[in-house]
């Protein structure tokens, strides 16, 4: 196990600093770590279309829900109207019958 004193570092000379630095750096672009600004751009672009199409499709479906829940109030209104004019109807039969 190594230790890290400063004997320790005078073993090192400046190419394997530079050789350990580079290996860093490209490690750190492969996995993601660091990433260049043309490609955050790219990202950050991506994420914004994302999002104004996610914004767009939640007011079309507010809309949408708004419209079924409209629907539906007026369908309970017609039917529950139906209802009191059949009931309407079949007791002025019954008392015209009897």
């Amino acid at each position: 196990m190594p230790t890290w004193t400063p004997e320790t570092w005078g073993d090192f000379s400046v190419v394997g600093i530079v050789v350990i630095v580079a290996a860093l750096l490209y490690w750190s672009f492969v996995t993601g770590r660091i990433v260049i600004g043309k490609y955050h751009r790219e990202i950050v672009e991506y994420k914004d279309k994302v999002i104004d199409k996610q914004d767009a499709r939640a007011i079309t479906d507010a809309e949408i829900i708004r419209t079924l829940s409209q629907s539906l109030v007026e369908k309970n209104a017609q039917e529950d109207a139906t209802t009191r004019i059949l009931s309407a109807v079949r007791e002025a039969v019954k008392g015209s019958v009897t």
